[in-house]
């Protein structure tokens, strides 16, 4: 069974701008005195199933990769006159990764391997937000095996409804919660970015758990609207 991701995301009287579940990867390849390095490749391989996609740096050594599928990943990056990098990364579902890269001066058959490093600020974009990952859907008890609910276990989330009707042909029950202080289920769902929403903004559908990866709470700020969106769910 394919496994799919939803995304809850907070709606209100404002715009709603489009949610990607995919992973985008993006930085800027360095050299030692931090100079760009135009014309790197840069090669991200999903773990999982060794696909693999590529760019490379433009003159101001920036990059990006968009449209990934989320999961583990191996970067490298190579260029004329230097080592070879090699990181693993994970890239959650909906999220822009900053991965900026140092390369030395070297040769090509050489490889400098990053295998850890501090957590940085977020600076690729301003939201926020917390994933309920593979290990939670699969060991934490569901009342109705309803995934929806595991968003429930994210901060900012609260959740007001009856506890009884949290099953899967339930669409108030599970979806009734609300993020970071906003109105009770004005939240927007999304499965693997397509809209799982009613129109009274319930949950649409409810996938068997056994087919869910994460389940994903995010909030975005705009200086226009405040809180624009929270999204809580990813399920695979």
């Amino acid at each position: 069974m394919p496994r799919r991701y939803l995304l809850c995301n907070l709606a209100l009287a404002c715009a709603l701008f489009g949610q990607e579940f995919r992973a985008t990867i993006t930085g800027r390849v360095t050299d030692a005195q931090n100079a760009a390095v135009p014309g790197a490749k840069v090669v991200a391989t999903l773990l999982a199933t060794g696909a693999k996609s590529e760019t490379a740096t433009g003159a101001d050594g920036l990059y990006t990769i968009p449209f990934l599928t989320p999961g583990a990943y191996r970067v490298e990056a190579e260029a004329p006159g230097f080592k070879r990098y090699l990181r693993e990364i994970d890239a959650p579902a909906g999220e822009r990764v900053a991965v900026d890269i140092p390369l030395e001066i070297g040769q090509l058959n050489e490889t400098v391997k990053v295998t850890a490093e501090a957590s940085l600020l977020e600076s690729t974009t301003a939201t926020v937000g917390q994933v309920i990952g593979s290990t939670e859907v699969e060991n934490m008890p569901l009342n109705g095996r309803t995934p929806l609910v595991l968003a429930q276990l994210a901060m900012g989330v609260v959740p007001n409804s009856d506890p009884k009707f949290n099953r899967p042909f339930d669409n108030a029950g599970p979806s009734g919660f609300s993020i970071g202080g906003a109105p009770a289920q004005s939240n927007e769902l999304l499965i693997d970015g397509a809209p799982d929403t009613t129109g009274n903004l319930r949950v649409a559908y409810n996938p068997p758990v056994d087919a869910v990866e994460e389940v994903r709470v995010r909030l975005s700020l705009t200086p226009h609207t405040g809180i624009r969106a929270g999204a809580p769910p990813t399920w695979s």
